[in-house]
């Protein structure tokens, strides 16, 4: 086993750089439109959710719906939750935006490809795959290193490639969750109703599906890394 050490490059994160300068601004815009939805719908939802309690309980209470009490706390609950959710910004952001835009993604990538560092996912698998290239490059013979660096080229390219159309594809992905989680206090909203409840249904399953759409490329991601350090190791 050779004593190669590993190049540190900390300030190594063009993928990072790039979307910190693309979706700043677009995070900007999320929460001027998740505050300004929050505001618009607080007055009316708050005053709807507390005539549907009053008319509820009060049904209840006199008989004219079979509904257990313990039923009907459950349906308050809900009610405050969903309420919540959609007329405070604050707690939409924490619950909602954080998770599926800034951290689920990029947390699952850096699980999938045991990365320590909160960076992003592309940034660690470029530079694990140049660190295995450079590693198998020393390691080899002089008459080796001409094979070795041509191979090894060709699969740092394959991975640069992966890693651009990876990372183009997640951007896609990130600034339709823009949109999708900019609209989530209406569609939240409209939860309260069972007539409106199936529009919340299908922006739960968008907003899922396009999560899943970025862990998806980053699995594929580990997989060639995966490939990449196997082959490594037979030149080792």
């Amino acid at each position: 086993m050779s004593d190669y050490n590993f190049p540190k490059f900390d300030k190594f994160s063009p993928f990072e750089s790039i979307s910190g300068y693309i979706l700043k601004p677009l995070d900007n815009v999320m929460d001027t439109t998740v505050s300004g939805l929050s505001s618009a719908i607080s007055a009316p939802l708050n005053l709807a959710a507390i005539i549907f309690i009053f008319l509820y309980g009060y049904n209840v209470m006199t008989g004219r719906i079979a509904l257990s009490m313990h039923s009907l706390l459950n349906n308050v609950v809900k009610i405050v939750i969903v309420t919540t959710m959609a007329t405070n910004a604050e707690t939409f952001n924490t619950y909602v935006k954080d998770i599926f835009f800034n951290d689920l993604s990029n947390a699952i990538g850096n699980a999938l490809n045991s990365n320590p560092a909160n960076s992003n996912v592309f940034d660690y698998i470029l530079l694990q795959a140049s660190d295995r290239y450079q590693e198998v490059l020393y390691n080899a013979w002089f008459f080796e290193k001409i094979i070795v660096g041509l191979l090894g080229s060709i699969m740092l390219l394959a991975v640069i490639l992966f890693c651009i159309g990876g990372f183009i594809v997640q951007m896609f992905a990130q600034v339709a969750l823009v949109m999708i989680i900019g609209l989530g206090p209406l569609f939240i909203s409209l939860y309260l109703f069972n007539t409106t409840r199936k529009y919340t249904d299908a922006w739960i399953t968008t907003l899922v599906n396009f999560t899943i759409l970025q862990v998806l490329v980053i699995m594929l991601g580990t997989i060639i890394l995966s490939s990449d350090h196997s082959g490594s190791q037979s030149f080792l």
